[in-house]
């Protein structure tokens, strides 16, 4: 069986040089580096099984860890949580960890409640929780292994144009997080082969909240720090990350023709924006700012749902599969109490 898995490795691979090759910015080259790093796993135990019969119990002990990460992780997201509800304001979206952490600590025992209570609907229902659990727990395994392998494959070599995209003021003030977006253009306009002929674009409109559009804003900071004024070419009407990268890109397009995009944003963000880009059109890839460690994990978490929400057909495909897995499930149940 390991032949099998290691000939199914090195045949993912080729696919995956292929597509990588066409357009590296595509989900499916995270679902299959995935599948090749799983297969070498399995091949490595298959094989290490095989030669080594002695070390069959070692193995077997690290998988039966997963399980127990799993409970570790929830633990260290409920922990997390509580420390974005310390120090960020307690919006949803920074206690997604939270509910996370939450979330994968109760559903192991509801299952459990509705399988002893063995009736079909229990049954049923327990195994649509385990399905979809398991649709959304190998998603986000993707999610941060492309995330992983995109950060790294990324450079800033030969950019003469660079969209930051906003991230929210306090006021008409920069606050960290952007500045620190801000920083990693300016740091990478410093090293590109020609600087001086390097256009920035800070991307942001005007929220309820602030004073000023972030596009403004984050041009006086490049100012600030040293970038010559008709270098930079502010948009101030972006609403979104979508409205972002189109708006940047007609401004592009208007005044400078034929440049080589690079996005900047967050860590946690680059590849959405990357992904974004791709929709519309946009020869870029996007470069992120390191983040605070307390603000990752929810980010990432926000990241993942906006990220099945463009992709929404594929969890409307898997919920109908574990629907019908759920009720053949029920319907054996049923089945056999009846008989």
């Amino acid at each position: 069986m390991s032949v099998v898995s290691f000939v199914a490795a090195v045949a993912l691979m080729l696919v995956l040089r292929r597509t990588w090759r066409t357009e590296h910015r595509r989900l499916r080259n995270g679902v299959l580096i995935t599948a090749i790093a799983w297969l070498f796993i399995v091949a490595f135990v298959e094989l290490t099984a095989e030669f080594v019969p002695r070390l069959q119990p070692l193995l077997g002990g690290v998988m039966l860890l997963v399980p127990a990460s799993v409970l570790v992780l929830g633990g260290f997201l409920v922990a997390n949580g509580f420390t974005m509800a310390r120090r960020e304001a307690r919006t949803l979206g920074n206690l997604l960890s939270l509910l996370l952490g939450v979330a994968i600590w109760s559903l192991p025992v509801l299952v459990v409640l509705l399988v002893v209570h063995l009736t079909p609907w229990s049954v049923g229902l327990a195994v649509f929780v385990c399905c979809i659990s398991a649709y959304f727990g190998a998603a986000f395994v993707v999610f941060l292994v492309f995330s992983a392998v995109y950060a790294r494959t990324v450079g800033g070599a030969g950019v003469d144009a660079i969209i930051i995209l906003g991230s929210g003021l306090i006021g008409d003030r920069v606050p960290p997080l952007l500045a620190g977006r801000l920083d990693r253009a300016i740091a990478l306009r410093a090293a590109a082969e020609r600087p001086d002929a390097v256009v920035m674009v800070p991307s942001g409109g005007k929220g309820a909240d602030e004073r000023l559009a972030e596009g403004e804003a984050m041009a006086r900071y490049l100012v600030d720090a040293g970038v010559p004024a008709d270098a930079i070419i502010p948009e101030t009407q972006a609403r979104n990350t979508l409205e972002n990268l189109r708006l940047s890109n007609a401004i592009l397009c208007k005044e400078h023709h034929d440049r080589s995009v690079l996005i900047v944003t967050s860590d946690y963000h680059a590849l959405r924006a990357a992904l974004l880009a791709r929709q519309e059109g946009l020869a870029a890839d996007a470069l992120g700012a390191r983040t605070a460690r307390y603000f990752v994990p929810s980010a990432f978490v926000r990241e993942f749902i906006a990220i099945v929400r463009m992709r929404l057909v594929f969890t409307l495909v898997a919920m109908g599969a574990s629907t019908v897995v759920a009720v053949l499930a029920g319907l054996i149940v049923a089945a056999a109490q009846s008989g």
